[in-house]
């Protein structure tokens, strides 16, 4: 479906850092609210992820209703390219897509993207040794994960991988095209 600038219900931003010698610290959580003004998220998870490796890619991944998912990401190590893909019933940029390079420091790209539901999201490492803080409104809820591939010809996703081949989960090489999950849940 192609890249798509205009899906604004995808929140990217910088998040304000105080830094000196001794080093930096960010305010992630206050108030009731996480990260930039704009980033309200109810957590009922908060993750840690690392990838040891530039390349390795996660998703395309996201819970079916009644279990979907807001998120808010934020970059803490290295740097990652996170994919979005609107699934959300009506929406005039269904199936569209839009790329973020996350870094902690945010001047390569965001420190932070916040999701809203209603979309599918994968990632792929560009340096080695990145972390993240993924805070979810909903608890995993087993069995009701679905999976687009990464490559699927109809998204046509256009990944950073700077002639590289992705290193993959048997989970995620398995996932299905965008096609199949249209056939079997509609939209999200």
């Amino acid at each position: 479906m192609g890249f798509d600038e205009r899906l604004a219900p995808v929140l990217s931003a910088s998040i304000p850092r105080l830094s000196d010698l001794r080093g930096s610290l960010t305010k992630i959580f206050a108030d009731g609210a996480f990260g930039a003004p704009g980033f309200v998220i109810e957590p009922r998870q908060i993750l840690y992820s690392t990838t040891d490796r530039a390349g390795v890619l996660r998703g395309l991944h996201a819970q079916l209703p009644p279990y979907s998912e807001a998120k808010l990401i934020v970059s803490l190590t290295g740097r990652m390219y996170w994919v979005v893909v609107d699934l959300r019933a009506g929406s005039r940029s269904f199936g569209c897509w839009r790329g973020f390079e996350l870094a902690p420091d945010g001047v390569s790209g965001a420190a932070a993207l916040q999701v809203p539901v209603g979309f599918a999201h994968g990632c792929l490492a560009l340096s080695d040794a990145a972390g993240l803080m993924i805070v979810a409104d909903q608890d995993f809820a087993p069995g009701h994960g679905v999976g687009i591939a990464w490559d699927d010809a109809e998204l046509a996703i256009e990944w950073p991988l700077a002639g590289r081949e992705p290193v993959l989960s048997k989970e995620h090489e398995a996932y299905g095209s965008f096609s199949s999950f249209k056939s079997s849940h509609g939209s999200l």
